[in-house]
């Protein structure tokens, strides 16, 4: 749990890092607010795949377990 939580606090980071050194805005407090809103987006980015991520792979789950069921039927 504590890799994931890691890892989502990567990406965001690098996505509100990056926004802050390319912003075209002059004003700081500008510049703060979109480079915080991008680490926002980011972290709900990289969720957002974990969680896609882990719905595909119910179905696939499911099917393994009734392979299993089959399989020790037929024996």
């Amino acid at each position: 749990m504590g890799t994931i939580l890691l890892i989502v606090l990567g990406i965001a980071a690098i996505f509100g890092i990056g926004t802050f050194i390319f912003s075209r805005e002059t004003d700081p407090a500008k510049r703060t607010k979109e480079a915080t809103d991008a680490a926002a987006g980011g972290a709900m980015l990289s969720v957002g795949c974990l969680i896609h991520c882990l719905i595909q792979a119910i179905p696939f789950l499911i099917g393994l377990f009734l392979i299993g069921l089959i399989l020790r039927s037929c024996s």
